[in-house]
This record gives structure tokens, sequence and C-alpha cells, in this order.
């Protein structure tokens, strides 16, 4: 039981740091972030399994993390919508410089002589 106190203490101190600094935190901080609660999370749910789940004070430590995983979601979705509006421009810019450099191959030619 101490080992799983021990992890779900570890996981509130990483969700903890993470939230008071949402506003801060770049996308190579929130993968790490995700990167390290997924390891906790499965050696959770591993050690759980082992000692026969949770007691009441522990579920209620993993409510509290898990509600504020909305905070969390919503900086994820704002470097999501940022990719893809940098996608989307890059991609139009793309298209316009290959119709102004696109090289046409002339399938006939009109010669007009003066008579």
């Amino acid at each position: 039981m101490h080992d799983l106190t021990l992890l779900l203490s570890r996981l509130r101190d990483l969700t903890v740091t993470i939230v008071e600094n949402i506003d801060k935190v770049n996308y190579e901080k929130l993968e790490t972030f995700v990167e390290e609660r997924d390891e906790l999370c499965a050696d959770l749910i591993n050690k759980s399994k082992l000692s026969g789940g949770l007691n009441e004070e522990q579920k209620a430590s993993l409510k509290w993390i898990l509600s504020q995983d909305q905070t969390i979601l919503k900086k994820m979705e704002h470097y999501r919508d940022e990719a893809s509006d940098w996608l989307l421009r890059n991609q139009q810019n793309k298209s316009r410089k290959l119709a102004y450099n696109a090289e046409y191959d002339y399938e006939s030619m009109f010669i007009d002589f003066k008579k």
C-alpha cells in the first residue's frame, strides 16, 4: 500500500506542477509530462492489481488528479489547433508557389505570319 501512496503522491506533485504553470508550459514540457504520467499510471495500475486495489484516501487523491485533466486538455488542444493552423498556412503557401512557378507544357503553338 505504501508503494501506491508514493506513486499517487508523485503523480499528484507532477500534476500540480503542470497545472500551476499551465500558461507558461510549452509543448515539449507538456509532452514530457504526458510521458511521465503514463509511466506512473502504468505502475499504479500494476501495483494496485497486486495489492488488491486502492483505499478510500487513495481513490480521493486519484479523483482530484483526474479532475485536473480538463485544464491540461485545453492546453493540449491549444497546441493542436496552433499546429493545424500552421500546417494549413504552409500548404496554402506551397500551392500558391506552385501555381506561380508552374512550368507549362505547351501542346500547340500558333505562329502568326504576316502576309
